[in-house]
């Protein structure tokens, strides 16, 4: 299949998946949609594990901590963050690094954003903007920066600039754009270059329905391999 014939089938695809849940779990999808901090710590949590888990994680959180109040998190020391998502069954596989990330999040939110991960994006532009500032939290980086600007683009906020929002390379876009014949360079640069040429007008589209066949469809020895990022 052509290269534009791929391109125009992946769109397609991604357009018509719009709407779904960040996790499975209403009640934690819900908490997700209606409080920004716990979408930040959503993102967080999204790495290494399944995506639907790391989207659960901020409302498990909650119900073991008592509460989801972003200053007292601050406030936390980080053994007693280490122990709760350390509880059984463990909130994340990285129970060394991932409290730390969390209370530095929290501290940052307070200290810069007023408390409210809404503020982080406020006022910005461009998704250049936006992409630069989650970029700054621990945990987060570049990769997932892109992929939450895409989040707000796509499900909550306007900005100017799409073409500034690129792929969140993991392994499920490696293997669907090699499987595809888009690339043979599947690095990060490779791939994200290759996206740019490609569609221009806003790479970053590209990113959830290439993630979903992987996911979902694509399938690497015989095994079905759940999102890690």
């Amino acid at each position: 299949m052509a290269e534009r014939q791929v391109v125009e089938s992946l769109l397609r695809f991604g357009r018509s998946q719009h709407g779904g849940l960040y996790t499975p779990d209403r009640q934690a999808d819900r908490f997700i949609r209606t409080n920004w901090n716990a979408w930040l710590i959503g993102v967080i949590f999204d790495q290494g594990i399944p995506a639907e888990k790391a989207w659960e994680a901020p409302y498990l959180l909650k119900q073991r901590l008592g509460h989801f109040n972003i200053r007292r998190l601050a406030r936390t020391p980080v053994s007693d963050l280490r122990r709760v998502v350390r509880q059984a069954p463990a909130l994340h596989r990285y129970v060394g690094k991932l409290p730390a990330w969390i209370k530095v999040a929290a501290r940052k939110l307070v200290k810069e954003y007023d408390g409210d991960a809404a503020n982080i994006w406020k006022g910005c532009l461009t998704a250049g903007e936006v992409i630069e500032r989650p970029d700054d939290f621990p945990g987060i980086g570049l990769k997932k920066a892109h992929m939450a600007a895409r989040d707000l683009h796509e499900n909550a906020c306007d900005f100017y600039r799409w073409n500034q929002i690129n792929m969140a390379v993991d392994v499920h876009v490696r293997r669907v754009w090699k499987r595809a014949g888009l690339v043979r360079d599947t690095s990060p640069a490779g791939i994200m270059a290759t996206a740019t040429r490609l569609w221009p007008k806003y790479p970053g589209e590209l990113d959830a329905p290439t993630w979903w066949i992987g996911m979902t469809w694509c399938r690497q020895r015989c095994g079905l391999r759940r999102r890690t990022t």
